[in-house]
């Protein structure tokens, strides 16, 4: 029994090797396939609504599961349609109305993914002047804070404007802000250097909360698209180039599953669980997370993919306004082949 249980001369070491080259294999197989991974640079702009799903999609290991090592850059709208134009990043996260102006103006954007059926923003009033504004109308001669023109509520503003009876050019004062950084907005509304603004989360949770402003219209509650845009629609979207596609057709096919998992995640998934998940890429705590969450949630569409029709009334809309020159029909806008179509 005692021979049995030596262990023959030498053999500590083939079993020391043996066990090395096992542990060194756990080590390294995540470091080598996180090493093979794509590579892929996200250009976006701060907004929940849009980057909910790659958020998840990144936090549930989604693109590490499809291969891809995502780098997520914060600009602003008109900033990162440049940097998709420019090629510093491989896809942009945007809204439809920026990608049409871009395509208008000669840019060769395809729109590969679309996940929110709602416009994202809300038209905020000061506190003290509830009483006195009541409707669109009633912000004739006062000033309106949006990011500068070009950006996504700067346009869904001015359709607001326009459809509430007011030309944005001579009936309002527009005031075009450069900085997305929410503390730059409240602090407008707190010094009372605008009476109004078009904002987008958490801005006006934060205004809310703090009793500085109220919605004086809130395109994500039902029935709202409808009212203003004559229609449901569509606002929160991915493009890449035509460039892209034709050389990087299986990473981008790649990237849109990744997300596509995301956005399942975000519908499926309980509203505590969402805000659990992605309260530390919005800085918020928990508490204000999750009032985030349960505001922005119903906006996004049960199945991922590209709605022709929703796609079809938010260009209409920015037709209707005179910031798009011309029809852009959504076979040369938008690349179907990723996502999928949609009615």
């Amino acid at each position: 029994m005692e021979e049995e249980t030596l262990a023959r001369p030498g053999s500590w070491r083939v079993r020391l090797v043996a066990c090395v080259g096992a542990i060194a294999g756990l080590v390294l197989t995540p470091v080598l396939a996180n090493a093979q991974a794509q590579k892929v640079k996200i250009g976006t702009v701060p907004a929940y609504e849009l980057n909910g799903p790659v958020w998840a999609a990144v936090h549930k290991g989604y693109f590490q599961q499809e291969g891809i090592d995502p780098q997520i850059i914060y600009l602003g709208g008109p900033r990162t349609r440049d940097a998709l134009a420019s090629g510093d990043v491989d896809v942009a996260l945007i809204s439809v109305a920026v990608g049409a102006i871009a395509r208008q103006a000669g840019l060769p954007f395809k729109l590969i993914g679309l996940w929110y059926n709602a416009e994202s923003f809300a038209v905020m009033v000061r506190s003290d002047l509830v009483g006195k504004v009541k409707k669109i109308s009633d912000l004739k001669g006062m000033r309106v804070i949006t990011p500068q023109a070009g950006a996504a509520a700067w346009a869904v503003g001015m359709a607001v404007l326009q459809k509430g009876g007011l030309d944005y050019r001579s009936d309002v004062k527009v005031i075009h802000i450069t900085d997305y950084a929410p503390p730059v907005w409240i602090n407008l509304f707190e010094r009372k250097d605008a009476e109004a603004g078009v904002v987008w989360q958490p801005i006006q949770n934060v205004l809310v909360t703090r009793g500085i402003a109220q919605p004086l219209l809130d395109l994500r509650m039902p029935g709202a698209s409808m009212e203003w845009f004559g229609g449901e629609v569509a606002s929160m979207a991915m493009f890449t180039t035509e460039k892209q596609i034709s050389e990087k057709k299986g990473v981008l096919a790649k990237i849109v599953q990744a997300t596509r998992k995301g956005h399942d995640f975000v519908t499926g998934a309980s509203d505590e669980e969402v805000a659990k998940l992605l309260a530390p890429d919005m800085k918020l705590d928990a508490e204000n997370a999750l009032k985030v969450v349960s505001s922005i949630r119903p906006g996004y569409g049960k199945e991922f993919g590209i709605s022709v029709s929703r796609l079809e009334n938010d260009l209409k809309v920015f037709r209707g306004t005179g910031l798009l020159k011309r029809d852009i029909p959504v076979s040369q806008f938008a690349d179907f082949q990723f996502a999928g179509r949609l009615p």
